[in-house]
């Protein structure tokens, strides 16, 4: 059997060197060369195995890291496809002061003035009112900055007070569950908006609950 010759040119040069027939002296450096640039091809080779090894390794983390940011983009880009802001009715029902201080809110927040929206309107909520008007454009200002551990409280309470925004605030508790992250509660809630099919959410419930699962599933 012919064994397998598995020595590149360089070595094949470094045996023809060590084999040449030299006077004591050449033969000594000679041998020091070979063995020096022998040593050095060694070195090479390790060094261009952990060069191997390292990227390698970084390319994992890129891919790493690539997976988690999509996966991020992919919330937020869903969020944004489905949020559009509610359009409060003109006519209002409350006092004249409170009729005041609430379109003000709605004129701050409309021009994306959402902090002294916030300000504004937080006096009318802790009188106490459960007027699902301030109830909603609060959840809507909150949302716009990003609150949405808060937009949800006052989400649940319109929710709970029933009556035509009950609707309307699942919808939008719905999308802060997705903007959280918190893909089971958003999948319940689309559910009961999915029903019945002659609902106003129902197309884009229905989608949006797709969605959902989809990346719920990729998580």
């Amino acid at each position: 059997m012919t064994k397998e010759n598995n020595t590149g040119p360089l070595e094949e040069l470094l045996d023809k060197i060590s084999n040449m027939e030299l006077d004591s002296r050449r033969q000594e450096k000679y041998d020091r060369l070979v063995a020096d640039a022998r040593r050095t091809n060694s070195l090479r080779k390790r060094w261009l195995a952990g060069t191997v090894i390292v990227t390698a390794a970084a390319c994992i983390t890129v891919i790493i890291i690539i997976n988690i940011t999509l996966s991020g983009q992919d919330n937020s880009k869903v969020y944004d496809s489905f949020y559009s802001p509610h359009n409060f009715p003109v006519e209002y029902r409350g006092t004249d002061s409170l009729q005041t201080n609430f379109l003000e809110s709605v004129r701050l927040y409309s021009e994306g003035e959402a902090e002294y929206a916030e300000k504004k309107l937080t006096p009318l909520l802790n009188e106490g009112t459960n007027n699902p008007d301030y109830l909603l454009l609060m959840s809507q200002i909150l949302m716009e900055q990003g609150k949405f551990d808060a937009s949800i409280i006052y989400l649940k309470k319109i929710i709970e007070f029933g009556g035509s925004y009950e609707r309307t605030g699942l919808w939008y508790l719905a999308l802060s569950y997705l903007a959280t992250k918190k893909y089971d509660q958003c999948i319940e809630v689309l559910g009961l908006l999915s029903e019945p099919a002659d609902s106003q959410f129902y197309k884009n419930a229905t989608k949006l609950r797709n969605k959902v699962k989809r990346i719920s599933n990729e998580q």
